[in-house]
Formats: C-alpha cells, sequence, structure tokens
C-alpha cells in the first residue's frame, strides 16, 4: 500500500511539474539547468541566485551550450527590463530585451554536477570504511 501511496505521489509531481531540466557543459564544468515558464517580477531573488547574473558572456556562454530551443538566461534588469540571451538549440543564442513582466521559458537554477571518482580514489574510501567496521565489532 505504501508503495503504491508513493508511485500516486510521484505521477502527481511529475504531472503538474512546471519546471524541466536539461544538461549543458560551461568552461568544462558540467551543470544541471533547471528552466521553467515564469516572468521576472516575483521572482527576482531567484534570478538573481543563477551563476550567470550580471555576466552576460557566462549567460551567452550557458545559453550556447542549451540543447533545448528558448530558453531565456536572464542577467540583469534596468527599469523595468530584463537583458537575457536567448538559446537556439544549435550551439547559438541571441540578445534581447523585454518587459519583466512578460512571461518567458526562463533558466532559474544551476548546480554543478560532481565529477565522478575513480576507482583508485575509491579504493582507500573502501579501505577506511571497512576499518570503521572491524573498529564497531570489536
Amino acid at each position: 500500500m505504501k508503495l503504491l501511496f508513493q508511485i500516486f505521489c510521484l505521477c502527481l509531481t511529475i504531472i503538474f511539474a512546471d519546471a524541466a531540466t536539461t544538461s549543458v557543459t560551461v568552461g568544462g564544468q558540467d551543470y544541471t539547468v533547471t528552466y521553467e515558464s515564469t516572468s521576472y517580477d516575483g521572482n527576482a531573488s531567484q534570478f538573481q541566485s543563477t551563476p550567470w547574473w550580471n555576466d552576460s558572456s557566462l549567460a551567452q556562454s550557458f545559453a550556447q551550450a542549451t540543447s533545448v530551443r528558448n530558453v531565456h538566461y536572464a542577467y540583469q534588469t534596468w527599469s523595468s527590463f530584463v537583458d537575457y540571451q536567448k538559446s537556439n538549440s544549435s550551439g547559438g543564442s541571441v540578445a534581447g530585451t523585454w518587459s519583466t513582466s512578460s512571461t518567458f521559458k526562463y533558466a532559474v537554477s544551476a548546480v554543478a554536477v560532481p565529477a565522478p571518482l575513480p576507482i583508485l580514489g575509491i579504493l582507500p574510501v573502501v579501505g577506511f570504511l571497512k576499518r570503521m567496521r572491524k573498529r564497531q565489532r570489536a
């Protein structure tokens, strides 16, 4: 019964979620970028916490690395307008300015994806865990 309830909740989350994600590589670092249909108004703090905020060239790099069409990377505001770089899904981007109240598909967060540990880097961790288990048993 618990499993059935979890599956039901997962289905509802997927159905009602507005946000989507895509993977990009910028400057040799992999990121998971979340984007959603929203406006700048009312979400200013979310936009201002992105790594490309106040950096038009970084916003352009993210837009060019995005394989999803029309994702807007807002990087600054002035008066009641927002400047952005928009992805074109083929390695290019377009700069633009629009009203802060306009709704577009905006990138709202980027999380750096850690590099996988090499096999040799895992061995000391495994050895440490074995020693810890021996100590606990003693």
